[in-house]
């Protein structure tokens, strides 16, 4: 499979957008994730790529958090649409919170509503838009089933899969297997699980009333090596992100020595 850089992972340990790139260069990353605007033009992060050599493969704009109407989240879009274009972004995902309409089943609704409204601009665009689970408790869309309710609402839709967030919910293997022809992104990520916190950080409780917290690859109890084979088994061709940061080793070091050792499974 095709490994790709997520910004965010860097750019939330002060790193450049050049020497994000650089860091994807180095570890022979086969393109980039932009993840917000960094404070940076979208054809200046272009042409770092191009220059680099690497391409744009996906954006995801940071627009989805409440409160907003649907009206204000279609203009949010507008704006970021047209970031994505000039990126010439192939995909854009939008992260799924949840809205405080009273339920999962009033949020996800609305979400639907907002997604049947921007996805055929995306489509109008050439970008195909994505979402991907979320699997903090009240989040609207988290299990294969939800996002396939959202998917035959809005059939062009596809998929961003975060192994982690629907590790929340259910078992990704079994999520992914349900999904798998609708899916055209991924990101891969460890969680540690626990009936209750056992340290001071971030965790968060999910629908099957246990705490999760996002941790270094290989510090979780997440499968990563059979989630991987499950998908290249399973003929994906997109491209993976490494959502995963480390506080031991220099990320650029980090990343390289992950990229090294996942592309043998």
């Amino acid at each position: 499979m095709k490994i790709s850089m997520m910004s965010m992972v860097m750019s939330e340990k002060g790193f450049s957008p050049e020497e994000i790139v650089q860091t994807a260069v180095d570890c022979r990353m086969e393109g980039i994730d932009w993840v917000g605007e960094h404070n940076t033009p979208a054809g200046v992060l272009k042409k770092y790529c191009d220059d680099a050599g690497l391409p744009v493969v996906a954006y995801t704009p940071l627009i989805g958090n409440p409160p907003w109407t649907e009206d204000e989240f279609v203009e949010r879009f507008k704006r970021a649409l047209d970031f994505g274009v000039a990126l010439d972004a192939p995909v854009m995902m939008i992260p799924v919170c949840k809205l405080d309409r009273g339920s999962r089943e009033l949020d996800r609704a609305k979400w639907i509503e907002a997604f049947a409204r921007v996805t055929p601009m995306a489509c109008q665009a050439g970008i195909t838009l994505t979402f991907e689970a979320m699997g903090i408790s009240m989040s609207p869309i988290q299990s294969a089933d939800e996002c396939l309710e959202v998917l035959k609402a809005v059939p062009d839709m596809r998929i961003t899969f975060d192994t982690g967030n629907v590790e929340t919910v259910e078992d990704p293997v079994f999520s992914y297997c349900k999904l798998a022809d609708k899916v055209v992104h991924a990101h891969l990520k460890d969680f540690l699980c626990a009936p209750a916190p056992v340290d001071d950080g971030e965790w968060h409780l999910s629908l099957n009333q246990k705490y999760y917290k996002q941790v270094e690859f290989g510090k979780g109890s997440s499968d990563l090596q059979t989630m991987w084979q499950t998908m290249k088994a399973l003929g994906y061709q997109g491209f993976v992100n490494f959502e995963t940061s480390s506080n031991e080793i220099p990320l650029p070091a980090f990343f390289k020595m992950l990229c090294d050792r996942m592309r043998d499974w």
